[in-house]
């Protein structure tokens, strides 16, 4: 996918479309054009663009608060979403009893609520397209949709948390995934549009941080999920011995 979009999608970079410009310009006219966000800046070396590429992400992580925040949460709701993968099959195969043809069903409900978030986000967007005619748009008007996300994604776990025990119908817990597939798009999507708007030339060394920090959580987060479901499974039990 990465390939295809390299050799689809046309170049936006603004300060490489200037360079481009200038040196057509130069071989056109015979004259020395330089782009003016180079003029007074050398050409950098090979190294000294890998140091950028390599350190700016960190910096930026580092040094804006706000990117800190946001990646941090991304993160968590990353690593989360992976723990759901992991957690399914204990929850439905070993605890349930159910067969693993059976038990990839489980994906349903996250899978609904996934569909759902992007079927919101076209209303969203031609929202959006209006306040842009307006010239009325901000990097903050992309984050009304991570508003309503961010609620429905701890109703989600905490639904889900508390109806996974073999004693409820696996129905009620298929249906506590729906909000959150349904509010990870909506944050994800309109967080990382927040981030491209906001540092604009700048915003590929953020969502640099950000995808590779989401990526470690969603890679640690699993290792955890026995310990937290038999945790969840507790709790439940423990509530149905009080209210017994």
């Amino acid at each position: 996918m990465c390939v295809l979009v390299a050799l689809i999608v046309p170049e936006t970079y603004g300060p490489l479309l200037l360079k481009r410009r200038a040196q057509a310009l130069s071989k056109l006219t015979g004259d020395v054009h330089v782009s003016k966000l180079n003029k007074d800046e050398p050409e950098p070396t090979l190294k000294a663009k890998l140091k950028t590429a390599l350190s700016r992400p960190w910096l930026m992580l580092f040094y804006e608060p706000i990117v800190l925040i946001l990646t941090i949460y991304l993160a968590l709701l990353y690593g989360t979403l992976y723990m759901f993968f992991g957690a399914f099959p204990i929850v439905y195969q070993t605890h349930r009893g159910w067969t693993e043809g059976i038990g990839g069903l489980s994906f349903s409900g996250i899978a609904l609520g996934i569909l759902l978030g992007i079927l919101y986000m076209f209303p969203e967007n031609s929202r959006y397209r209006k306040i842009v005619d307006r010239h009325e748009e901000t990097p903050e008007t992309r984050l009304p949709p991570s508003i309503l996300g961010s609620i429905a994604i701890p109703i989600s776990i905490f639904w889900f948390a508390w109806s996974n025990a073999p004693s409820v119908h696996w129905i009620v817990s298929i249906a506590a995934q729906v909000p959150f597939g349904f509010g990870f798009v909506l944050v994800y999507i309109s967080v990382q549009e927040y981030l491209v708007d906001a540092y604009t030339v700048y915003a590929a060394s953020v969502l640099a941080a950000n995808t590779i920090s989401r990526s470690a959580f969603g890679a640690v987060f699993p290792l955890f999920t026995n310990v937290s479901s038999s945790f969840c499974t507790l709790l439940d039990a423990a509530a149905n011995e009080r209210d017994a």
